[in-house]
C-alpha cells in the first residue's frame, strides 16, 4: 500500500504554508485561517466609510448630471472619474 501511495501521490511542499503561519506568529493552520480571517474583516470594515463615501458621491453626481441639460466638460470628467474609480458602478 505505501509503494502504491508513494507513486500514486505526489508530495506536497508545505515551505509556503509553514512560511505564513511563522511571518504572521500562528501556532497552527486553524489559528492562522482565523486570524486572517478576522485581518480581512478589520480592512474590510476601514475601507467600508470610504466605498459609502463614494457610493453617495456617485448618487449625488448622477443626480446633478441627470437633471443638468447637458454635460460640460468638468462633469462629464467627474462622472467618468467616479465610475472608473468605484467597483460598485
Amino acid at each position: 500500500m505505501n509503494e502504491y501511495a508513494d507513486k500514486t501521490f505526489a508530495k506536497i511542499d508545505y515551505t509556503v504554508h509553514d512560511q505564513i503561519i511563522a511571518e504572521y506568529g500562528f501556532e497552527n493552520r486553524d489559528a492562522a485561517v482565523a486570524g486572517l480571517k478576522l485581518k480581512i474583516e478589520q480592512l474590510d470594515n476601514k475601507n467600508r466609510p470610504y466605498q459609502a463615501g463614494l457610493i453617495i458621491l456617485g448618487i449625488i453626481t448622477g443626480l446633478f448630471l441627470g437633471f443638468s441639460k447637458r454635460f460640460s466638460k468638468v462633469e462629464y470628467l467627474l462622472l467618468t472619474t467616479i465610475c472608473v474609480s468605484s467597483p460598485y458602478f
